[in-house]
């Protein structure tokens, strides 16, 4: 996890956001939107994992289509 308290703050935004984009991929009908939500997740835990030392986070099952 992120030293500042600035990257901190980021850090967990951008995890809190992936983890929104999972549950959502997961629990809507529409495919084009599921995997745009997979793929706005994977880009937001791509992207705390760069605060972090290139340590991805846990955001859940990712999964497919």
């Amino acid at each position: 996890m992120p030293d500042d308290q600035s990257n901190k703050a980021k850090y967990d935004e951008l995890v809190e956001f992936a983890r929104m984009c999972v549950h959502q991929a997961g629990i809507t009908m529409a495919r084009d939107v599921a995997s745009e939500l997979r793929r706005m997740a994977k880009e937001y835990q791509k992207r705390a994992a760069d605060l972090d030392g290139g340590k991805m986070p846990d955001i859940g099952d990712v999964g497919g289509e």
